[in-house]
């Protein structure tokens, strides 16, 4: 499982330094779960409306997708 953290870290960094605007991404201490809070984009019809999903990352990711 330990590569696929290394990537998983790498990815929550590239996100840190480049974020989406709308996304918070809070990861567990190891990384293997993120929660991500979205807010609606402006114009849409979902404009403001706050979600909040789980990502589980697994042993072989990235090679195996995560699960939602």
């Amino acid at each position: 499982m330990a590569r696929s953290l290394k990537r998983i870290t790498k990815e929550y960094e590239r996100f840190q330094r480049d974020p989406i605007d709308g996304l918070t991404v809070h990861p567990n201490e190891d990384h293997s779960i993120w929660i991500v809070d979205i807010v609606g984009a402006e114009g849409s019809i979902y404009e403001g409306e706050p979600y909040q999903l789980q990502i589980t990352f697994g042993p072989n990711y990235p090679m195996d997708s995560p699960e939602v």
